[in-house]
């Protein structure tokens, strides 16, 4: 196997190749017939090396990654700079990616080209939902490599930035309310969707079925993606109240569960479905959405914590977690007290 640019030839090693690198780059180069590059590979370069060998050679079936692909620039018939994927897509879709170029062939473009073909390779396989680096915060070249492929940053830590590139991917899917009889395959659905989450307490499927048959279910607001007959996202938005202090209550509408299928995530069908059931639930007449979850995902849909309207979740979770979003302006302003949003 062999991947190629007009300018750039990508060989992914072989168990043996892998195993003859790490005795030292001549030999490799001499096993691939290259001109020699004089390139000592650095001791913490071996030291990763080792760990990615090992994993290749543990799983022979799936070495490609794990294996180190070496770039070769087809002018020089030299290697010039080697990738990796640092694993297997895992159960969300998820590749990590390292790469290093030698002294020398910095600042030309390599590295920005080899990351734009291989991810383009891993994106090929239905496994592989995004692609993930890290670089170091003062590591500028490398983190321009990202950007011109697109990558955008995802996650910060103390000394690093985590870059995250999602598959385009276009889906020709309708929303529509649920009926009677996709109230089997919501339950299937579910479950599968939630097998598969980060969060989750085993039973998400049993929680809607229940929402529907009491009183807070809003048949309007139980709604299903669906791609040529086959259903792939659900959401529904039910009744809920904040208990006042003043002993009254304010209704509004609580977002529980959002599942779609672990292949349709990352391409806009949960947001979809969320935003189909915000502006329904407008026109119902509810001024107010709430939920628990992510504040990095929700934010985008308006969503902040219910403490900075002086509302409280009654349950020991941290508050940042409780988010609400008006659906008319100033909806909350007049609301104190607490919600449960289970």
């Amino acid at each position: 196997m062999l991947l190629e640019t007009n300018r750039l030839k990508i060989i992914p090693l072989t168990i043996g190749q892998f195993k003859l690198l790490l005795s030292g780059m001549e030999k490799l180069e001499r096993e691939l017939v290259l001109t020699p590059s004089n390139y000592i590979l650095e001791e913490r370069t071996c030291e990763a090396m080792e760990c990615q060998y090992n994993l290749a050679a543990g799983n022979p079936d799936n070495h490609l990654w794990h294996t180190n692909w070496q770039i070769v620039l087809k002018s020089e018939n030299k290697a010039v700079a080697s990738f990796c994927f640092k694993n297997a897509p895992d159960e969300a879709g998820l590749i990590e990616i390292g790469y290093g170029t030698n002294p020398g062939y910095q600042n030309k473009g390599i590295m920005t080209e080899a990351v734009k073909l291989l991810s383009d390779w891993a994106f090929c396989h239905m496994s592989v939902i995004s692609v993930i680096a890290e670089t170091y915060r003062n590591n500028i070249p490398s983190q321009r490599v990202l950007q011109k492929n697109g990558m955008a940053i995802y996650k910060e830590t103390e000394e690093s930035l985590w870059w995250k590139l999602e598959k385009q991917m276009t889906v020709d899917y309708v929303i529509r309310q649920e009926t009677e009889k996709d109230f089997s395959e919501i339950y299937a659905l579910i479950k599968t969707a939630f097998e598969t989450a980060t969060v989750k307490d085993g039973d998400e499927q049993d929680f809607a079925d229940n929402l529907r048959k009491g009183s807070r279910y809003i048949s309007q607001l139980a709604l299903v993606a669906e791609v040529e007959g086959k259903l792939i996202g659900h959401i529904m938005l039910t009744k809920t109240y904040v208990m006042q202090s003043d002993g009254t209550e304010y209704e509004g509408l609580l977002i529980a569960p959002v599942s779609v299928l672990l292949e349709y995530r990352n391409v806009g069908v949960g947001s979809a479905l969320i935003r189909k059931g915000m502006e329904q639930g407008k026109e119902l007449g509810y001024k107010a959405v709430f939920l628990c979850g992510d504040p990095a995902y929700y934010h985008r849909f308006g969503f902040v914590p219910t403490s900075n309207y002086g509302i409280k979740y009654i349950h020991d979770v941290p508050e940042q977690y409780i988010m609400a979003c008006e659906l008319e302006k100033g909806a909350l302003d007049n609301v104190f007290g607490s919600i449960d949003c289970q």
